[in-house]
């Protein structure tokens, strides 16, 4: 620890999603310094910056790499994800570097775009934006439900398997 400091553990309160109440209160152990001009601990940076963390980790927020990560496990360019996701280039790139957040609304749809439940594909396709393989691949790559369907295709059925689609018998 370094002088004039000390570690101390701090309640945050998460507001609900109205602003209108706290829907709960975590607590984040925290450095905090001794700051000689006003006699009283102060918070640290990278103590403010701990508590944003842990508060956008509660909250399920996606960090600045999480957003970056989407856009590059797609193979797209700032300008194209924009484009495709409908939001303003500028605020992918704040998103990116963390200088803004998205929304916990926008949030959600990016968790979907991430893990590949709202596949590029589809979205190209809703705005008439020709689609090429390298989007079908990608798509095909992140999606649960795409991969799943593969491995149920790739498995050898019995005779039991799967009551809703029984297998014809054997003449």
């Amino acid at each position: 620890m370094k002088p004039n400091t000390k570690k101390d553990k701090i309640e945050i309160q998460i507001p609900d999603l109205n602003n209108e109440g706290i829907e709960s209160t975590i607590t984040v152990e925290v450095e905090l310094f001794y700051n000689e001009k006003i006699d009283e601990y102060s918070l640290t940076q990278e103590s403010l910056d701990l508590i944003e963390e842990e508060r956008l980790k509660y909250l399920k927020i996606l960090s600045p790499n999480d957003i970056k990560a989407i856009r590059d496990s797609y193979g797209m360019s700032q300008r194209e994800i924009s484009k495709l996701l409908q939001i303003g280039e500028k605020s992918w790139t704040r998103w990116e570097n963390g200088k803004n957040k998205p929304s916990r609304s926008i949030n959600l749809f990016l968790r979907c775009v991430q893990d590949g439940t709202i596949g590029i594909v589809d979205l190209k396709n809703k705005l008439g934006i020709p689609v090429d393989w390298k989007d079908a691949y990608y798509q095909r790559a992140k999606s649960p439900i795409a991969r799943r369907n593969l491995t149920q295709l790739a498995a050898p059925k019995s005779k039991t398997s799967d009551s809703r689609y029984p297998l014809p018998d054997a003449a």
